[in-house]
C-alpha cells in the first residue's frame, strides 16, 4: 500500500530538520497526484501540554498523525523512534523539501509493492 498522506517535522522555512529543532509537524494528502498540505500543528503547544513521559509525547504526536502512519524528521532520538515503531508508524530520517521528499518516500513505497 503506498503512502498517501505524511507527516514532517519542519523548521520556520518549512524545511524538514531533526524532530527536536522543529517548530511544527506539517501533514501533506497526496490528492490529484500533487502534496498539498493538510493541517498543521504547532509544536511549541505539545510541549506545553504532554508530560514530561517519552511514552505520553508520542501518544500526543499519534493523536495529530490520526490517519497518517509516516513521519519524516532530519533525525530522532533513539527512544522516541522506537515508541513511534512501536505504534505502527513509519519513521524515515531525512533532511530537507518535503513536496520532493514525498515524492522520493512514495516512489520507494511503489517499487517496494511491485
Amino acid at each position: 500500500m503506498s503512502k498517501k498522506t505524511m507527516a514532517f517535522a519542519v523548521n520556520e522555512t518549512g524545511i524538514s530538520v531533526p524532530l527536536e529543532q522543529a517548530s511544527s509537524l506539517r501533514v501533506y494528502s497526496l490528492q490529484s497526484g500533487k502534496w498539498v498540505v493538510s493541517r498543521e500543528w504547532n509544536l511549541h503547544d505539545l510541549r506545553i501540554t504532554i508530560s514530561e513521559s517519552i511514552g505520553d509525547a508520542v501518544r500526543s504526536l499519534a493523536v495529530f498523525l490520526q490517519d497518517c502512519f509516516t513521519l519524516v524528521a532530519g533525525e530522532f532520538a533513539d527512544p522516541i523512534r522506537q515508541e513511534l515503531e512501536r505504534m505502527g508508524i513509519d519513521v524515515w530520517e531525512l533532511r530537507g523539501e518535503p513536496l520532493e521528499l514525498a515524492d522520493v518516500i512514495h516512489d520507494d513505497e511503489i517499487r517496494l509493492v511491485a
